[in-house]
């Protein structure tokens, strides 16, 4: 039996935490969306335009309101949620504080039609003021239309973000929602052109391949251990941000330290500490044991016994790592490095010296690589001579009693970062075709990052066409990224342009784009090269003046002189 709505009292809504309801057009998404949810819609259709600055409608086939729960629908702190103080400490719905609408009606121009299976409610709200309130035929279910968000809050229209920007979290949002109800029907339309749908056959794998992929979905790894359900990713497939990752507390998408922490723990010495898994985890959990009320807009949730649930999910990763292969480690540092003073270790001028030393080269694509960038200063310069190797990952160069240990990643990083630039800005960016194009399939986010920057791809030397659904084509790379895994480097791409989407027409993507690519077909660490190799990396790095740093910051070389040496023993 439908229960009606009623006003709350003072006391109640004193312990409501207060705080903005609507942030941005995805607020307004996610606010709408938890109301259909909580009507038990089975099919919901969200659709802006603008980035829903302008225009969203939320359309459900939910159970719907009488005109009474209607009007009070739109009023403050009515719900149908709970009732006293102790239902706050038991919260098993999508929304309960009775402010979204009020919240949405009172920065818009608002519309809210809805049939509860007898009769059908209009209202309309006009920035707070209430302009019609009428009977109206329509389906079972309720729609919400909000107009030109904002517009009586010019202060804040002016912190919004842009059009693009602003899609990426409504994305972002009903992705979520999709991941975390598999047995709804969501569709999500921007601008005309859908870019998310649901099965909403009751299948999380389902539900996670129509955000990123059968692919993506098929190597994943599922995780079922006593209250925890899901799947993550397998130690060799990780990402560079923890965007992948989605957690779930009761049906509620949920952020946090504690949760993230307990992922990336079972996976600690199985992958680089500067990577990161993808998860996508579901978590009953008693509600009395929870707080969902101690954030604004309900992002983050308190447990009563974090290491409770950290141990849960710790436990359950590691069952389902086990039945993996054993990956193979990227590399390891040993910890005695810590002992060392860094202070002494100079690096700032790590490239002033010089030592004669004659190279000779090999029909090598990694030394061609090197070669191919053109030197700084006209001025020929001599190179220190390699004495040793460490770890297949820090050449050391002797230079009478100076040292010098140069990370091959690093430098050859920078190497190739100066290069893809240098091409970009002379417009000379040589190619090599592929013999056979490779294909590929990207989640709908991917690819509609890479679709709005085949422009900014190609001034880099890539040639990126459309091959049907969400499916690219590679038919030609940067004539000096012989080395490079294009698929990685695409999701790459895709992952860091999404976190700069405001400049995906700057400079700025094109810089993100060319540090990418370099850092993607680098040497790496752990790599054996051939001696020719190291000498021909060697006499790159010394013969220019741009070398002391990778293009992420990192040193390249650290110089170590006598002294730096006699004092780290204590001489």
């Amino acid at each position: 039996m439908t229960k009606t709505i009623k006003i709350l009292d003072d006391y109640v809504v004193s312990k409501i935490s207060a705080g903005e309801v609507v942030e941005r057009p995805s607020s307004v998404v996610k606010e709408l969306v938890e109301n259909s949810l909580d009507a038990s819609a089975k099919k919901i259709e969200i659709e802006i335009l603008s980035g829903g600055k302008k225009f969203i409608r939320v359309t459900d086939n939910g159970i719907g309101m009488s005109r009474a729960d209607a009007v009070l629908s739109v009023q403050r702190h009515a719900t149908s949620k709970i009732r006293d103080i102790d239902d706050l400490f038991n919260i098993k719905t999508l929304g309960f504080r009775g402010e979204a609408l009020f919240a949405v009606s009172s920065v818009s121009n608002f519309e809210l039609f809805t049939n509860n299976g007898e009769n059908g409610t209009k209202i309309i709200i006009d920035g707070g003021k209430v302009v019609d309130i009428s009977e109206f035929g329509c389906p079972q279910g309720t729609t919400v239309i909000v107009k030109n968000l904002f517009f009586n809050t010019p202060a804040r229209l002016k912190f919004m973000k842009s059009d693009l920007t602003e899609e990426k979290h409504i994305v972002s949002v009903v992705s979520d929602f999709i991941l975390s109800n598999p047995d709804v029907n969501f569709k999500l339309i921007c601008d005309g052109k859908e870019v998310l749908s649901s099965t909403g056959n009751g299948s999380l794998f389902d539900a996670i391949a129509d955000i990123y992929g059968l692919s993506f979905a098929r190597n994943l790894l599922e995780v079922s251990y006593k209250d925890v359900k899901g799947y993550i990713s397998k130690p060799s497939d990780t990402k560079v941000n923890r965007s992948n990752q989605h957690f779930f507390v009761n049906g509620r998408s949920v952020k946090g330290f504690v949760l993230s922490n307990a992922l990336e723990i079972a996976y600690k010495n199985l992958i680089p500490s500067d990577r990161h898994p993808s998860a996508v985890i579901h978590i009953s959990f008693d509600p009395k044991e929870i707080d969902v009320n101690v954030h604004p807009t309900k992002k983050e949730i308190k447990f009563s016994n974090p290491q409770k649930i950290n141990n849960l999910i710790e436990k359950a990763v590691l069952d389902a790592l086990s039945l993996a292969s054993p990956p193979k480690l990227v590399y390891s540092v040993e910890q005695s490095y810590k002992s060392i003073d860094k202070s002494r270790l100079n690096t700032s001028d790590a490239i002033n010296l010089q030592m004669p030393y004659e190279t000779k080269f090999l029909d090598n694509p990694i030394i061609e690589s090197f070669q191919h960038s053109e030197k700084i200063f006209t001025e020929e310069k001599k190179t220190p001579r390699v004495v040793a190797t460490i770890a297949n990952t820090y050449i050391v160069c002797l230079d009478g009693n100076t040292l010098f240990v140069i990370d091959q990643h690093a430098a050859h990083e920078r190497m190739l970062y100066e290069s893809l630039k240098e091409n970009k800005m002379s417009n000379n960016s040589s190619q090599q075709i592929c013999l056979v194009p490779e294909v590929f399939e990207l989640d709908k986010k991917e690819f509609s990052i890479i679709e709005k920057n085949l422009g900014n791809l190609k001034k880099l030397g890539f040639d990126v066409e459309i091959f049907g659904g969400n499916s690219i084509r590679i038919k030609a790379i940067p004539y000096l990224l012989t080395r490079l895994d294009i698929k990685s480097l695409i999701k790459d791409i895709a992952l860091q342009l999404d976190e700069g989407s405001d400049y995906l027409k700057t400079d700025e993507a094109i810089d993100k784009l060319a540090k990418l690519a370099a850092c993607h077909s680098a040497v790496k660490a752990n790599e054996d090269l051939t001696i020719e190799e190291k000498n021909s990396l060697i006499e790159k790095i010394f013969s220019s003046d741009y070398f002391s740093t990778c293009p992420h910051g990192r040193p390249t070389v650290v110089k170590l002189e006598r002294n730096d040496i006699d004092r780290l023993f204590g001489r």
